[in-house]
């Protein structure tokens, strides 16, 4: 079967985006090569999913050309010039999408051509469009992009810029801190799925020598209103860089919720993405479960899930569901299946139905379907495989397969121990609950309450996601002893 990245770029694709890019090849703006557009005829056939054994140069070369001898080269050439062609149809569509870019474009074309008075017109028309349309980092940049384009195309002599520059300049800073507060999130990101990361000297020393608190009271003088936007962010940093501190999370997390109305959906979604890494950062809040599937339920409440309302991140997915069959909320995790699964990418769609359900059947106390499923799932993402081994060593445990829980534990503990990929806190994290675990084995081999009332204690005390599940395990030993 053909592979090639353009089936994996037209498997992505809506019935009506394969209807438009149908019109977009058809157009001889865009093509001008008839074999193209009927290649494409050929192979749109096998859509949406694109994984026919069909798929074969041979067989569309006869198609395209009955009387003439198959051509490597020719067909490679063809397959490239569709793949140019899906491309650029998925550039315009995203340009298309916002007016912004079409009008800064057409901005430019009128700083170029020298149509001075043209260019003020139209730029005046698209700030107020922006100041109306537009709130927070967008705006700032975007207003600070258009009244540079006009200070760089206007005459001076004839229009006062001062203001225009001086407004420009607050705008730049302002998006500056946000970037900066949002590369300190990605940082942290980064340092919770791998091994630390080599520290950012430069990052450091400026986070370290700038008073950013002095800076953040003269703003609160200075423009209240931009003060309440670049505080949301000032209150993302505050909560990763303070993780013994639980006052300052639920300050972001609350800022987030009454003001997240104001922002874009990607931002909105942006700030609980970054709610999940300051929770998963904070040291002092110990039931996480129970605050991340808050947050899940507040993503489905508010409709943000989807990206572009078109799609869902595997991450998020498997988090909401994870969580979710942690807290044992079945309903929830049923009606969160049936609602997203469709939006995962098709790629990964299968893989996501296999790792959904396996959670589903532990939540329902089925343990021999959800482990019988946990070994059909392939994941290459290395937290993913960290999951299902918890979820496999939880199962081994209920179905009482000591022999194989013991040699899973093993296996886990090393794994995590010697992959130089695994962070140092996710390492610890796998330690603590394989450690546990084996604990609480050897309790129910030979149960004792003042044992197993310490080991509770002990465990009360830890914030790890599969808490809940450990606790319940010992209870239920407490209750039989």
């Amino acid at each position: 079967m053909l592979k090639t990245s353009v089936l994996e770029l037209l498997r992505t694709f809506s019935a009506d985006e394969l209807r438009k890019f149908s019109d977009f090849v058809a157009s001889p703006y865009f093509n001008k090569k008839t074999p193209v557009e009927n290649f494409w005829k050929i192979l749109k056939k096998y859509s949406p999913a694109f994984d026919n054994e069909k798929l074969n140069r041979e067989i569309f070369w006869n198609e395209l050309f009955p009387e003439k001898n198959f051509n490597y080269g020719v067909m490679k050439n063809l397959i490239y010039e569709l793949t140019q062609l899906t491309e650029k149809f998925m550039s315009v569509e995203e340009m298309l999408k916002s007016d912004y870019e079409t009008d800064i474009m057409f901005l430019n074309n009128l700083s170029y051509r020298n149509l001075e008075k043209l260019l003020l017109t139209k730029y005046y028309a698209i700030e107020k469009k922006i100041d109306k349309e537009y709130y927070g980092p967008d705006k700032y940049d975007k207003l600070a992009e258009i009244k540079w384009l006009v200070c760089s195309s206007v005459n001076d002599s004839e229009k006062s810029l001062g203001p225009m520059v001086q407004e420009i300049t607050d705008y730049t800073i302002y998006s500056f801190l946000i970037e900066l507060f949002k590369l300190y999130n990605n940082s942290s990101v980064l340092d919770l799925n791998r091994k630390e990361l080599d520290p950012n000297v430069l990052f450091e020393s400026f986070l370290k020598n700038f008073n950013i608190s002095s800076f953040m009271e003269s703003l609160e003088n200075y423009s209240p209103s931009d003060y309440k936007i670049v505080s949301l962010y000032y209150d993302m940093y505050n909560s990763l860089s303070n993780p013994m501190s639980s006052e300052l999370y639920y300050k972001f997390k609350n800022n987030v919720i009454e003001n997240e109305f104001s922002f874009s959906y990607l931002e909105r979604t942006n700030f609980i993405s970054c709610l999940y890494t300051a929770l998963s950062y904070n040291k002092v809040i110990l039931d996480k479960s129970a605050v991340l599937h808050d947050l899940n339920k507040l993503m489905h409440e508010r409709n943000i899930h989807l990206m572009g309302d078109k799609y869902m991140d595997i991450r998020d997915y498997t988090l909401s569901v994870r969580i979710a069959a942690m807290c044992m909320d079945v309903e929830f995790l049923e009606m969160f299946v049936n609602t997203y699964t469709k939006y995962i990418p098709a790629t990964s769609r299968t893989n996501m139905e296999i790792y959904a359900n396996a959670y589903l059947y532990f939540s329902k106390g089925e343990f021999g379907k959800a482990l019988e499923l946990t070994n059909k799932i392939n994941f290459e993402i290395l937290t993913f495989k960290f999951e299902i081994k918890n979820l496999q060593v939880m199962l081994l445990y209920e179905l009482k397969e000591f022999d194989s829980l013991m040699y899973a534990l093993d296996t886990f503990k090393h794994y995590a121990s010697n992959n130089r990929f695994v962070s140092e806190s996710a390492a610890a994290n796998i330690l603590k609950f394989t450690g546990y675990v084996n604990n609480i084995y050897k309790l129910s081999l030979n149960p004792d309450k003042i044992k197993i009332e310490l080991l509770i204690n002990k465990i009360s005390s830890e914030s790890l996601v599969t808490k809940n599940w450990l606790l319940n395990k010992l209870k239920e030993l407490h209750g039989n002893v």
